[in-house]
């Protein structure tokens, strides 16, 4: 099998050929790139795979405690329109949701790879929209919970 990072690294290159700022993958294999609509996405490849991954942030999540949230979000998995085919995870690490792909190598160019990222970072808008509901109706539950209910007011 042939070092498949290689052929990950020619596209990027291609894909990068306009721009001020080549693209290239790190000695990790990873490449970080920033979109036009502000979508920071990740591309990897293990040398000996036949497949490379796609990384999108959605959001962060310090704040959110909430296991419905969490629960929510697992289960857009099941709901292939919203996430395009991939899957939400958690970096626990950075504390964000991410949203991955994997996709083979064979039968890609360097074009339709190019046309794929552009097509998941604009297919994120949405899925963050989403997501942002989620968090604005958790934290609206939050609060209806901790305002003082006026029957449990003492009088004095």
């Amino acid at each position: 099998m042939n070092n498949t990072t290689d052929i990950l690294n020619q596209w990027l290159q291609e894909i990068s050929s306009a721009s001020d700022t080549p693209l290239s993958l790190d000695q990790s294999h990873r490449c970080f790139i920033g979109t036009n609509n502000n979508v920071d996405l990740m591309v990897c490849g293990d040398p000996l795979s036949e497949n490379f991954s796609v990384f999108l942030h959605i959001c962060d999540m310090k704040d959110i405690t909430d296991i419905e949230v969490f629960q929510a979000l697992l289960a857009l998995n099941l709901k292939p329109a919203y996430t395009c085919g991939g899957a939400l995870a958690y970096d626990e690490g950075k504390q964000s949701l991410i949203l991955t792909f994997s996709h083979e190598y064979q039968g890609l160019t360097a074009r339709e790879f190019g046309n794929m990222l552009e097509n998941l970072s604009q297919a994120v808008a949405p899925l963050q929209e989403y997501v942002k509901t989620l968090f604005d109706d958790a934290s609206t539950s939050i609060q209806e919970q901790t305002a003082p209910n006026p029957l449990q007011m003492l009088r004095i």
